[in-house]
């Protein structure tokens, strides 16, 4: 005797038809619905039969062979990908160590205690402008330097702590051989030094972006949409980042500004190439973690030549002009 199929799963199907299709077409649903029931009855006992012939001895009772179930190659009756694929897993692990530990650790500390900061203050910057074009880039300077001073004061030291928190985990995978342990702990500190230099990279650019987004509130001038007082007349204007002073000629019946629009654009180039440069100097943790170094090498470098940094330099003068 077999259980008939549930009406309790019968219903649950029903209740993803609107109602308007199951009085329309009732008559269909009831054939589906025999049809179905009939399926899930020819279903179990086919399980049942097959399960018992799993048993040699049953299939000798019986006096059935059950032939060997052919596997599907898809066609092929072997898989020439195999090689090569089983070669790229053991490259990948043995030579880029994406998927280690230690590599997500960084990845998720990062993003938890350092996604929002920044090579400078874009607020406070706002409350001490006006300023010239020379100060307004010392600052900046000055600035992004104790900022990465900071980040090299506190980030390096959390991924060293990180690294020495899964020593074992590192240990148990490197060779017992010293020079095959010495090429695959280099690659695994290139990789680490690799990604460190990828999210070091994402704090300039979040720090380049910030400074445009300072410079486009100007892009409209001072336009101003909304209600002014009408017992009061007032010109609604925005600070300004650079002192301009102007020198008049009477004679000529002409002005000079100073700093001029090719030194304002000059000071901007400046300013993004102090950001990038800021944090050039960052040794890699190899530096803090082991005691004889031969020389300091620092994470890969993020240039002022860099396609970032020129498509923001574009935007500024676009929005200078």
């Amino acid at each position: 005797m077999v259980s008939p199929l549930s009406a309790e799963w019968l219903q649950g199907i029903y209740s993803y038809i609107p109602a308007e299709l199951c009085k329309v077409w009732s008559k269909s649903l009831q054939d589906l619905t025999k049809e179905a029931e009939e399926n899930y009855i020819y279903a179990i006992k086919k399980s049942i039969v097959d399960y018992i012939l799993l048993d040699p001895m049953e299939q000798q009772r019986l006096e059935i062979t059950i032939s060997p179930k052919m596997s599907n190659s898809a066609g092929w009756h072997h898989f020439p990908w195999h090689e090569s694929v089983k070669a790229a897993y053991v490259k990948l692990k043995n030579k880029l160590h994406i998927t280690h530990p230690v590599m997500s650790k960084v990845l998720l500390h990062f993003y938890t205690k350092y996604a929002n900061f920044r090579l400078l203050d874009i607020d406070n910057l706002m409350h001490i402008v006006p300023m010239k074009m020379n100060e307004f880039l010392n600052h900046i300077r000055s600035e992004a330097r104790k900022k990465s001073e900071e980040l090299q004061e506190t980030w390096l030291r959390d991924c060293c702590d990180i690294v020495t928190q899964n020593r074992e985990n590192i240990e148990s995978e490197m060779p017992q051989d010293e020079k095959l342990r010495r090429k695959k702990m280099d690659h695994l500190f290139c990789c680490l030094a690799t990604l460190m230099s990828n999210l070091q990279r994402s704090i300039v650019e979040a720090s380049i972006a910030d400074l445009v987004k300072m410079v486009e509130v100007y892009d409209e001038g001072n336009h101003y949409e909304g209600n002014c007082p009408s017992d009061d007349v007032w010109l609604i204007e925005k600070p300004h980042l650079i002192l301009l002073f102007v020198k008049p000629f009477l004679k000529e019946s002409d002005v000079s500004f100073n700093p001029s629009v090719e030194e304002i654009v000059c000071g901007f180039d400046n300013t993004v190439d102090s950001l990038v440069i800021s944090v050039q100097q960052m040794a890699r943790i190899e530096t803090f973690l082991f005691q004889v170094i031969e020389s300091v090498s620092y994470i890969h470098q993020f240039s002022t030549n860099h396609e970032v940094a020129h498509l923001v330099l574009s935007q500024l003068y676009l929005k200078e002009s």
